[in-house]
């Protein structure tokens, strides 16, 4: 008997070395998405490099749920089947040196979110072989976070309103494939220096016998984009409001060598965001408008000296990326630009719409009701009723005027909420022209023009808010993996995410000589990552953290 199962055993242990030297052609992986986040039957496969007609879009606390399909063409051994989700943000700039003529080029990657699916093992065959021509399907449900880990930027900054900024789970941003409202493709105004991209990837791994090693053998991945859900933050404080212009003044001469007319002044303050509807929800989404209001003073030279006739109003939008190799620790402005090879920024300005406001009238005031002077950066203040006088005011009557600004985005572009992440950065800027004519310019008209800065924020789908929460009651947590750290904290099981960033120097010839040079920095410092605890079978990440130091 005894003989008898060490032929049995011995039998099994050459049946499974000659599956395992069997020919290994690559397996067949399939990611489907059987549900979109409306309960919309839209099966994805990621089978296919062709780009799919519609523009599926998540945001915080949708759910993903799918499944992946695994078909071997011949047998296959296998160590392991991770399924997970995950976001990585890249950049790279680009200087060119005037010693060497060289272009030198610095990149860097940021994994900020690793979310993995609990497979049961019993699923697997056992063996670990895939037999040929079987399909193997494994279930899959994500939940998009609303936010990061506190330390998910562990690099210093400005001040703690930043590093909250760091920690706020950025768009999909410059993948052509995916950029779109939601319902069409579109240009998202990103430069090919910037890409954030979320994807499901599913990976087969086997132990390399050379170095007892987990390598690939076979991996696929899925495409998802994702808009998380933004609110709308407080105004800008006067220490960033260096790039913008709240108000601006000009003297008005009456001709050339005749003197001045006046002075005219406009003011403006922040307007409220421009709020993005949830995405998807509806192919005709309403347009997304607010309300901006701008204030002209003039103020005479002289008594009889009359206000200038207002002409048009044009409003301009500026999309403003900027990007780092390093982390930024600063908000990002012009002047962080200067005697810096890490950075660079990127923008777009797209015309709004222009108005005819000769027809606005201006208001007489007498001294008695001029405010007193102040400072000319509103910031946080809310405009008065009527404007601060110039510097060139010294009493008398003066002229006030108000004109209200709807603000509505385009179709034509589409349009990334304002995000501040570790290394990326989005925000926008609105230009505010009014252009006039006075008895010295009849034959021309010049502008007065105010810069402020505007938020866009993005609705999250009450529908996920209401699931999460009842999803919540019920004990589903978080759970997010590293398998490439194989970082373990033996206490309660607990698992961590990774820390991959780099930065790499390249220089590549741009003076035709044909000499190239290359090297490589790694010198981001890694830290230990937090850790979460496993429960259920949802992958939910409530937070991620990598840190860039």
């Amino acid at each position: 008997m005894y003989a008898a199962s060490v032929a049995s055993s011995r039998t099994v242990a050459s049946h499974l070395r000659e599956l395992a030297h069997m020919p290994s052609g690559r397996a067949a992986i399939t990611i489907s998405i059987k549900k979109d986040h409306h309960g919309l039957e839209s099966t994805q496969t990621a089978s296919s490099s062709a780009p799919e007609p519609y523009v599926h879009s998540y945001t915080s606390l949708d759910r993903i749920e799918g499944e992946v399909a695994i078909t071997a063409p011949n047998a296959l051994r296998f160590e392991d089947i991770s399924i997970t989700f995950e976001g990585t943000s890249r950049t790279y700039v680009e200087n060119v040196s005037s010693a060497s003529m060289l272009t030198q080029r610095t990149a860097a990657r940021h994994n900020f979110l690793k979310l993995a699916q609990p497979i049961d093992q019993s699923s697997f065959p056992h063996p670990r072989i895939l037999e040929p021509g079987r399909t193997y399907r494994f279930p899959f449900t994500f939940v998009i976070p609303e936010r990061m880990l506190p330390s998910s930027c562990r690099h210093s900054t400005v001040n703690a309103e930043l590093h909250e900024a760091h920690l706020q789970l950025p768009p999909s941003t410059g993948d052509a494939e995916l950029a779109g409202d939601g319902t069409q493709r579109l240009d998202d105004q990103a430069p090919e220096m910037t890409r954030v991209s979320y994807a499901i990837k599913a990976r087969i791994t086997n132990v390399r016998e050379s170095d007892n090693k987990n390598v690939v053998i076979c991996e696929r991945e899925k495409k998802v984009r994702v808009i998380p859900a933004v609110e709308e933050n407080p105004p800008l404080d006067e220490s960033r409001l260096v790039d913008y212009s709240l108000r601006r003044t000009k003297n008005i001469k009456k001709g050339l060598f005749k003197g001045t007319l006046g002075s005219l002044s406009i003011e403006a303050a922040q307007p409220s965001s421009l709020h993005l509807p949830a995405r998807g929800l509806t192919a005709d989404a309403c347009a997304t408008t607010t309300m901006a209001s701008i204030q002209l003073r003039f103020d005479p030279a002289h008594e009889d000296s009359q206000p200038p006739a207002l002409s048009q109003l044009v409003s301009r939008l500026t999309a403003e990326s900027y990007y780092s190799s390093s982390a930024m620790r600063h908000w990002p402005t012009r002047d962080s630009l200067l005697n810096l090879a890490t950075r660079g920024r990127y923008f777009e300005t797209l015309p709004l719409a222009s108005r005819c406001i000769a027809s606005v009238q201006w208001e007489k005031f007498g001294p008695s009701d001029a405010p007193s002077r102040r400072d000319s950066a509103l910031s946080t203040m809310s405009i008065h009723e009527i404007p601060a006088p110039s510097e060139a005011y010294t009493g008398g009557n003066f002229y006030v005027a108000k004109v209200l600004v709807p603000i509505t985005l385009p179709k034509t572009k589409a349009f990334l909420p304002t995000f501040y992440s570790c290394i990326i950065a989005r925000f926008y800027t609105l230009d505010l022209s009014v252009s006039y004519q006075s008895s010295a310019t009849k034959f021309s008209a010049p502008t007065i023009s105010v810069k402020l800065p505007i938020q866009i924020s993005a609705a999250g789908d009450p529908a996920a808010q209401r699931a999460f929460s009842e999803a919540n009651s019920q004990d589903a947590f978080a759970l997010e993996v590293d398998d490439a750290a194989g970082a373990l904290f033996e206490a309660g099981s607990l698992v961590a995410p990774p820390s991959p960033e780099y930065t790499r120097v390249s220089l590549v010839a741009s003076s035709g000589t044909g000499t190239s040079a290359a090297r490589e920095s790694h010198h981001e410092a890694d830290y230990p990552p937090p850790a979460y605890p496993i429960q259920g079978h949802v992958a939910f990440g409530n937070e991620k953290a990598v840190p860039i130091a």
